[in-house]
């Protein structure tokens, strides 16, 4: 990172520890042959029973791996990233359900372990998988979506999913 980027970093470190999530920052990251890359991350505490103590987490993903119609998760299911047409198709803001587990929150319960299993599958072996889920719309209604779970379209660190 350059000092302007480390700023932003650090920026976002403080605001996670007052408690308040910081989404799709936009920083320059820069590789090792010296090609700048946009890198949005997303900060967040998190509790360590490990360590019995709070930790900030940045995730995120380069600019190419983010879209409108994709919600991204990280390895335990959790959103990290909320597009806008999911906005604007269930009524939810991506920072209304940023942190918020996508099968246990948002997804309708009778699609849960469905959902979970795939997931699961995806993180594991094959990168692929289709499915007609419902999503709940902030208004209580079921939204159906046809999604793919892809684990290598955003981390590198392959920790998350796309849907």
């Amino acid at each position: 990172l350059d000092p302007e980027g480390k700023d932003v970093v650090a920026e976002s470190i403080c605001y996670a520890w007052m408690g308040q999530q910081v989404r799709d920052v936009l920083v320059p990251f820069y590789t090792k042959c010296g090609r700048k890359k946009d890198l949005f991350l997303t900060t967040m505490v998190q509790w360590s029973k490990a360590t019995n103590s709070h930790h900030v987490v940045l995730m995120g993903g380069f600019e190419a791996s983010r879209s409108s119609n994709t919600i991204c998760v990280d390895a335990q299911g959790r959103i990290i990233h909320w597009g806008l047409e999911f906005c604007a198709a269930t009524g939810f803001t991506a920072k209304e359900v940023l942190g918020l587990s996508l099968v246990d929150d948002i997804i309708a319960p009778s699609a849960s372990q469905l959902l979970a299993q795939t997931l699961g599958q995806a993180l594991q072996g094959p990168s692929v998988h289709e499915l007609v889920l419902p999503i709940l719309a902030k208004c209580g209604v079921k939204k159906w979506f046809t999604v793919h779970v892809d684990r290598d379209c955003v981390y590198s660190d392959a920790s998350g999913a796309t849907l």
